[in-house]
């Protein structure tokens, strides 16, 4: 018995992929516009001026052409804040015997010093959810994904980092404004051929 697939044609192929591609668009972390033609899709992300010409790959699914470019936005125009996390530990001997004879400190001085360390975590808003004033957020030292509702306009926090805020401020008001709703457990899906 023969059953007949669904015919495949470039203006379905566009049609639907302008579609999926406005849906994914609205809910990404940048400003996007695009423009396609048979076969390519010039996507520009408005805040940083950066864009990208993209050949269709007609042999692959929509699903497959938009996560080509989603890699690409991930990695050159999503934005990024930077907690920083201080912490203190004692000097080792041989450290404190340094700064003893290089600073003319008393040694009940020294060792009352402590070294500050300064650990920082990067973290890449991935979704927006503008209505609902949610963001799905990675780490991406452990690179685990959290969602977060914030108590203030998400569209402003987006503004400020992109516009004014240094990466280490926007995460101080993120964490301020924000409370997390859960992980999100991932599930890969297998690549396309």
């Amino acid at each position: 018995m023969l059953v007949k697939d669904e015919e495949f044609t470039v203006e379905g192929f566009l049609s639907l992929f302008q579609k999926k591609f406005s849906n994914f668009a609205s809910k990404s972390p940048v400003l996007i516009s695009f423009q396609c033609d048979i076969d390519h899709v010039l996507v520009t992300e408005k805040g940083t001026k950066k864009f990208k010409d993209f050949k269709f790959d007609h042999s692959k699914s929509v699903k497959y052409n938009i996560k080509v470019i989603k890699d690409w936005l991930l990695e050159n125009t999503y934005p990024i804040m930077i907690e920083e996390i201080k912490s203190y530990e004692d000097y080792s001997t041989d450290e404190l015997e340094k700064i003893i004879s290089e600073n003319n400190i008393k040694p009940e001085q020294a060792v009352l010093m402590k070294k500050e360390r300064i650990e920082q975590i990067s973290w890449r808003i991935e979704r927006i959810l503008v209505k609902k004033d949610e963001l799905f957020i990675r780490n991406l030292n452990t690179n685990k994904q959290f969602r977060f509702k914030l108590s203030m306009p998400s569209t402003i926090l987006l503004k400020n980092l992109r516009e004014k805020w240094t990466q280490t401020y926007a995460y101080s008001i993120f964490k301020d404004k924000s409370v997390i709703l859960n992980e999100i457990y991932e599930v890969e899906e297998p690549e396309e051929e």
